[in-house]
């Protein structure tokens, strides 16, 4: 199936984004864990940019009196779906390589799930020249080149980072990591198994996101691990997990 955007998703994977981010535990689960991240430096954020937004799934973890949030994507359809959230101050279409914004003109990055699909560096150079000194950078990506599987197919990953690839990327680009840790450990070993199961068929034509198949009294059960997950994370981290996650600062 071909691509149908400059950011790499397909056209379909927007819908299926927007049905399950209100409820599926991944979502659910991620979302609280960048609010209670934002909560926990104790700083006022001015203006905060939602780079590679998608539907506007992390939106509601942005807000707060005072914070104008703006989203970036470079899919209208992506937009579109953005803006009937009302939660937006402003929307840009425009790729996470060249961010069409000022030098120092943002408190707070979240690139959550961007970097996988984008030129790394470029995406990071970006986010470097908007934020402000001592502005921070929230990130998380898929972790683990041995953990990929048709997931990372369907949503059109470039990779998945090694935690030292990360943290030496974030450095290379000027940042201070100062917080780093491995996310969703339980699902370490299922994902490992069906990406094994995986390469033994062929492929199918038309991918599925794996989110899909979860049935609501497992939802709630992975929603309670993760959300146990996060009181780690957030108190001293977690050695091992399917994704990475990051808050570093950009120099004063």
């Amino acid at each position: 199936m071909p691509v149908d955007y400059p950011c790499g998703m397909e056209r379909h994977s927007y819908a299926d984004m927007e049905a399950l981010q209100a409820t599926n535990w991944w979502y659910v689960a991620k979302r609280e864990l960048i609010k209670r991240l934002i909560e926990k430096t104790h700083r006022v954020f001015s203006r905060v940019l939602d780079m590679g937004c998608g539907v506007g799934s992390n939106a509601s973890a942005l807000l707060a009196p005072g914070r104008d949030v703006v989203g970036l994507d470079a899919s209208d359809d992506a937009l579109e779906r953005c803006r009937r959230t009302g939660m937006y101050r402003e929307l840009i279409r425009s790729e996470a390589e060249n961010i069409p914004l000022p030098d120092s003109s943002l408190d707070l990055i979240l690139a959550a799930d961007v970097l996988e699909h984008v030129d790394d560096e470029r995406a990071l150079a970006e986010i470097h020249r908007t934020l402000s000194p001592g502005g921070l950078l929230l990130v998380t990506v898929p972790a683990h080149r041995w953990l990929w599987n048709w997931n990372d197919d369907y949503s059109h990953h470039l990779r998945r980072y090694a935690k030292r690839e990360l943290m030496d990327r974030l450095s290379q680009a000027g940042f201070r990591v100062r917080k780093m840790s491995y996310w969703n450990a339980f699902s370490v070993l299922p994902v490992l198994v069906v990406s094994r199961l995986q390469r033994m068929k062929p492929k199918p034509e038309q991918l599925e996101n794996n989110l899909n198949s979860v049935p609501g009294p497992l939802n709630s059960f992975f929603l309670m691990l993760l959300r146990l997950e996060n009181a780690f994370v957030l108190r001293t981290g977690i050695p091992f997990g399917v994704s990475l996650v990051a808050v570093a600062e950009k120099s004063r």
